[in-house]
């Protein structure tokens, strides 16, 4: 972003200063700009097409590029707290927290949240991976929850929640019995009897 900021300030700067030079020339030199105009426009004339086209086109290419890096829509990179003190707070904290605390839910293998600042609130939709053979609604609502409490205790408003369940292919386990052994998973086959 850095590049593209010092690439902007350098285009202003080029821009204006043709200006200041075009504006002095056209109003205390008009005969010599006038003359130098008409030169170009024959040279432009007797050129190939090509010639131009290859000057031409890259230049023009450039500039879209430029101007499409600089038009496109950008992503606050902050939340304002909630209430009137003026703090903001990161929205890849934000992420992070909800990952962690989403993830501190049993029977979630993996959470990929996504803020978005929106007037005073934040919009957050978690994509979650879980074992096979929970009880959706149920975990949905879990979920739910707890990125509601995450949300409030980074002292933000909430706005819009979108939680995304899919399954992974593996059985959860469910560790040891209480005679320590093994037990099987959840779908799966019963323990071998060398433990």
């Amino acid at each position: 972003m850095r590049l593209l900021n010092w690439f902007n300030r350098a285009v202003v700067v080029l821009v204006l200063l043709t200006l200041v030079v075009g504006g002095l020339a056209v109003s205390f030199l008009p005969g010599t700009l006038a003359g130098g105009l008409r030169t170009l426009a024959a040279t432009l004339e007797a050129a190939q097409f090509l010639a131009l086209a290859g000057v031409g086109l890259p230049v023009a290419v450039v500039a879209l590029l430029v101007l499409v890096l600089e038009l496109r829509v950008r992503r606050p990179t902050a939340v304002s707290l909630a209430g009137d003190s003026g703090a903001l707070l990161s929205t890849d904290t934000v992420v992070q927290r909800l990952r962690a605390d989403v993830e501190a839910v049993p029977e979630v293998d993996q959470a990929r949240p996504t803020v978005r600042p929106r007037r005073g609130r934040v919009d957050v939709e978690i994509a979650v991976t879980t074992g096979p053979h929970v009880d959706v609604p149920s975990k949905a609502a879990e979920i739910s929850q707890v990125a509601r409490d995450t949300v409030e205790k980074l002292g933000l408003k909430l706005g819009k929640l979108s939680v995304k369940l899919s399954h992974t292919s593996r059985a959860w386990p469910l560790g040891r019995g209480a005679d320590g052994r093994d037990q099987p998973a959840l779908g799966g086959p019963p323990p071998s009897a060398s433990a």
